[in-house]
């Protein structure tokens, strides 16, 4: 006879079908990096610079206008100025700073560990950081309120080569501490930095709080668009100012004016636009704003960027920051031990088998993030995130640990997925192979945000759910342009969850990372041919390359990671169980329509040729917990095993009621029911448990 469980019941396999929505994300707006056009080639700024007493000193100016009254968000770091034309100009005040300066104003020795040579949340502490302690960037600092109103030098006709001239001019004869040659310390020989002037400054720096509206356009001159900051000083390659005996074109700055903002976003700014000046023209992906990418330092929104510099970045030819560790294609199998990537720089490059010997050669990119840099923003979203720093990168958040597998490939290949108007045929020269999976996605409602919630911009956001997986061209929720149908918003920056109290979602930023895109023991340990994501080729998507990537171990103490790489599929499969099932739904087997019901589980089907497979079969082992507390994860139990062709379970000995009705209900006492699948091959090498 069977076990009959009575009770109403709230029933989880992580995403409820009925509740598997996901919100769209916000752009960020005035947030775009306006660099679309640069002379310099790559390594136009020295990037080395090993020896104690040789440095990277560049002149950071930041100015305000007395009109400005732009009050910003409560985490800004920089006051507006008092509208007195008689009182002083304000500055950004880093809270973490002794002086509360953004920049290093002295080079520290080499003989301190370079994850320690820089105060945290500075500029020097991220190029020294990024450099793998190969780069010592430090600065001086001004700062002063422009004598007129915007609507003063918008009158006079000043576009950005004026007002920026202007700003030079006033920073030499103000500020008596101020020597423009002391911004002049290298010079080039060849394609090589050599220590000692040449008269032209390396790196010069403007930096405007916020510049009024009414101006903004105007200043920029760029077609009414107002981009966040662009890696040039003037705009104008016919315009230049000698200083100090010391030559500024329009090559040797920067502006920006995203100054409203916390540290991390403030410093991140600058930092992109002064990369723009170390990488040049060498990231050119097409489909993007030139010289950016599709996901890493350098996207062509600053918000929108990992902050930290990914290891393709890090390993640009020429830069010698970093020295990955290839795989060798000719051996079945290897094993690597992986430590952080920046305290440490291990990075493994994995040549991607091609189907046809002319086809341009692709790379996964393997590294180990334990967040022991500060400005690991790889992953950055999750709910946990927001709470603490809205998804940016102070106050410091610690989810996203993990394995993270990037993709590169050529950027003409046809793996590309059309977006809205402007951002449509978009190149993944550079994609992340998510934990997640990649999937395809339908819209399926909308709810209403509160303002306040997100920014200061809420109202009606389109809700998608996933379909189902598509391990080939499918999106994971980690690509964030892509599902655009409307200009202000795209994929995954709300999360629906039935365990949460009304209104049922919260913002988790998924496509800056949901702490779930890196590959962990016991979530999910293997990258495959048959997993999803897949180790398939991009040039040509259906060709299986026959790699497999496995996750053998993690050190608890240290972080450290063993991952063994197969080039050999047979060997894979018979030392390897199945990869994660995935997409878990529970739906309703009606019994009394509208009043009673079984759990129907349903997921996504294996297809490793080892357990999907009529005479070797393997099977499902289906996995049933309960609890009073919706949130908590509970104990599972092995209920039943099923078949490798089943992608569905009705569980018939549990009984649920709609409400509080049936002759043996629980009151008000509700029962969480939750659900996880494994699969295991027919040699018994069992899989992960899906997620609930």
């Amino acid at each position: 006879m069977k076990l009959k469980i009575f009770s109403y019941a709230i029933l989880i396999a992580f995403t409820f079908i009925l509740l598997n929505k996901t919100f769209a994300q916000i752009n960020e707006p005035g947030d775009f990096c306006g660099t679309s056009e640069v002379n310099f080639q790559k390594l136009h700024i020295p990037t080395s610079t090993p020896v104690d007493g040789q440095f990277l000193r560049a002149l950071f100016i930041f100015v305000t206008f007395s009109d400005d009254t732009t009050t910003g968000p409560g985490t800004s770091i920089w006051l507006k100025p008092d509208p007195d034309p008689f009182t002083g100009g304000t500055r950004p005040n880093n809270p973490y700073t002794k002086r509360h300066n953004i920049v290093s104003s002295t080079e520290q020795p080499s003989s301190i560990p370079f994850m320690q040579r820089y105060e945290q949340y500075t500029i020097s502490d991220f190029f020294c950081q990024m450099s793998g302690g190969q780069l010592d960037f430090i600065g001086d600092e001004v700062y002063f309120k422009l004598p007129g109103p915007s609507n003063y030098y918008q009158n006079m006709g000043w576009r950005r080569k004026d007002l920026n001239s202007y700003i030079l001019q006033y920073v030499h004869d103000n500020f008596t501490g101020i020597n423009f040659a002391n911004y002049d310390n290298w010079h080039k020989v060849g394609n090589n930095w050599v220590w000692g002037g040449d008269n032209e400054a390396e790196m010069i720096v403007i930096q405007f709080r916020k510049i009024p509206d009414s101006y903004e356009a105007y200043y920029w001159d760029y077609s009414g668009m107002i981009p966040g900051g662009e890696a040039h000083l003037f705009g104008d390659y016919g315009t230049s100012i000698t200083l100090d005996g010391t030559l500024m074109t329009n090559d040797d700055g920067i502006t920006a004016t995203q100054g409203v903002n916390r540290t991390t976003h403030l410093e991140l700014v600058l930092e992109h636009e002064i990369s723009h000046h170390i990488f040049g023209e060498e990231f050119d992906h097409v489909g993007f704003n030139q010289w950016h990418v599709s996901i890493g330092m350098m996207t062509e929104g600053h918000g929108t960027s990992t902050y930290c510099m990914t290891p393709m970045e890090r390993s640009m030819s020429g830069l010698n920051w970093v020295s990955p560790v290839d795989a060798n294609p000719g051996l079945a199998s290897q094993t690597f031990t992986l430590r952080d990537e920046f305290e440490y720089g291990d990075i493994l490059k994995v040549p991607v088998p091609k189907a046809n010997s002319n086809d341009p050669q692709e790379y996964f990119w393997v590294v180990n993030h334990q967040k022991k840099s500060r400005y690991d923003g790889v992953s950055r979203g999750s709910n946990t995130c927001w709470l603490i720093n809205n998804r940016e990168m102070d106050p410091f958040c610690d989810v996203g640990k993990g394995l993270f597998v990037f993709h590169e490939s050529n950027k003409y290949c046809i793996n590309n997925v059309n977006g809205y108007g402007d951002y449509g045929a978009r190149h993944y020269a550079f994609d992340l192979k998510s934990a997640n999976g990649r999937w395809n996605w339908n819209l399926d409602t909308h709810v209403v945000v509160p303002e306040f919630q997100i920014g200061g911009i809420g109202g009606d956001f389109n809700i998608q759910k996933k379909v189902n997986k598509n391990i080939i061209s499918g999106v994971s929720t980690y690509n964030k342009y892509y599902l655009r149908s409307n200009y202000i918003w795209s994929a995954q920056l709300l999360n629906r969850n039935p365990c949460w109290v009304p209104p049922n979602y919260k913002i988790t930023a998924d496509f800056h990372g949901d702490g779930k895109d890196a590959y962990n023991m016991s979530y999910n340990e293997i990258l495959s041919p048959y997993s999803n994501s897949s180790s398939n080729n991009y040039e040509n998507q259906g060709f299986n390359t026959g790699v497999t990537l496995r996750l053998l171990s993690t050190n608890p103490y240290t972080g450290e990671m063993q991952v063994k790489v197969y080039y050999n599929d047979n060997l894979a499969l018979s030392e390897c169980p199945p990869s994660k099932p995935q997409n878990i739904k529970v739906t309703s087997e009606d019994i009394d329509p509208g009043i009673s019901f079984h759990p129907k589980v349903i997921w996504e089907a294996n297809i490793e040729p080892d357990f999907n497979n009529e005479k070797l079969p393997g099977h499902y082992n289906i996995w049933r917990g309960a609890s009073y507390n919706c949130s908590a994860e509970p104990t599972y139990s092995l209920i039943t095993t099923v078949p490798y062709y089943a992608t569905e379970f009705i569980d018939e000995n549990v009984l649920l009621y709609i409400g509080a009705q049936g002759g043996q209900n629980c009151g008000n006492s509700k029962v969480t029911y939750s659900y996880k699948i494994s699969a295991v091959d027919y040699t018994n090498l069992e899989s992960v448990k899906s997620e609930r």
